[in-house]
């Protein structure tokens, strides 16, 4: 969902002699005092403009976010709504739900700057979210792990700074339900979702207008 090539100017200066004039032996005729000796024309070198980063080194910082304050900043008023007349309570202190199963996002949320967030409590329906900062290689060490366990990951189309990862399980017999996970990498941020039995249509697009608002 990488930094960038910083421009660099070489200087060249040319160096003119003056030439030497006079072929027969003994002494070399004696200079007019009366001309002005011969000089190298002065030479002018380009100057060099400031190291500046590249656009897109600009546009990624730009996109950069920090850290959201609470839960309560990460989604906007209407899903909130959404999720509270399914019944589902932010923040429940009985779900104890991680964001994802991937056993390398999991260490990975350990050692980042990291906000979790769940949506209603113990029991067979409910969702996990982390809003998790990380830099360019431990977005992209994810995004391997996740293709490695069979996740589909792809960039938005309509977002191409938007990378996203996927699974999605359907369960039937005794106990039928489905799970999933979506995981949004977008700038310095990986947004990690664990959900079971619960209706996510516009979640993540949720998330990402709300953070990147």
């Amino acid at each position: 969902m990488s930094r960038r090539r910083v421009a660099a100017v070489a200087f060249a200066a040319l160096l003119l002699l003056p030439a030497v004039s006079g072929c027969a032996p003994g002494p070399g005729p004696t200079a007019d005092p009366a001309s002005p000796p011969a000089s190298a024309p002065p030479t002018s070198a380009s100057p060099s403009p400031d190291a500046t980063p590249t656009d897109d080194a600009t546009d990624d910082a730009a996109d950069d976010i920090a850290l959201p304050e609470s839960c309560e900043d990460v989604f906007s008023n209407e899903l909130t709504a959404r999720m509270l007349d399914a019944g589902q309570q932010l923040n429940d202190p009985s779900l104890t739900m991680p964001s994802t199963e991937l056993p390398a996002g999991q260490a990975l949320l350990e050692s980042v700057p990291r906000l979790h967030c769940t949506w209603g409590a113990a029991s067979e329906v409910g969702a996990a979210t982390d809003v998790a900062l990380v830099d360019e290689a431990q977005a992209a060490q994810l995004q391997q792990a996740f293709a490695a366990e069979g996740y589909e990951c792809a960039d938005l189309p309509e977002d191409p700074a938007q990378t996203r990862c996927a699974m999605h399980q359907v369960f039937e017999g005794e106990l039928p339900g489905e799970l999933g996970e979506i995981h949004v990498f977008r700038a310095n941020a990986w947004l990690s979702t664990r959900w079971l039995n619960l209706d996510m249509t516009g979640y993540a697009d949720d998330m990402v207008a709300q953070l990147w608002r």
